[in-house]
């Protein structure tokens, strides 16, 4: 879990790949385990990504304002999830 969380890490800050390795460990986990364990690893993740982008001046008012360009799409994917997931 350890490396799998490194390489998940370098691979998230550096091409926001990080998925791959913690899903890879976590594949024998039922679907909603799986998604709730990845949901909470992306969340934890980005939040330090971000917070280690800022001193190293890799974010500032131009990402903040391209990233709200991309919010609304974020919201209406989101809201769309649940109606189109296969029911079950």
């Amino acid at each position: 879990m350890l490396i799998a969380g490194f390489v998940s890490g370098v691979g998230s800050t550096f091409a926001s790949i990080g998925g791959p390795p913690v899903a890879l460990i976590n594949q024998d986990l039922p679907g909603p385990r799986l998604r709730a364990t990845l949901a909470t690893y992306f969340t934890i993740l980005s939040t330090i990504t971000l917070f280690t982008l800022i001193p190293a001046g890799k974010l500032g008012p131009a990402e903040l304002q391209l990233s709200l360009i991309l919010l609304p799409g974020v919201v209406l994917g989101f809201l769309l999830s649940k109606p189109c997931r296969p029911p079950g």
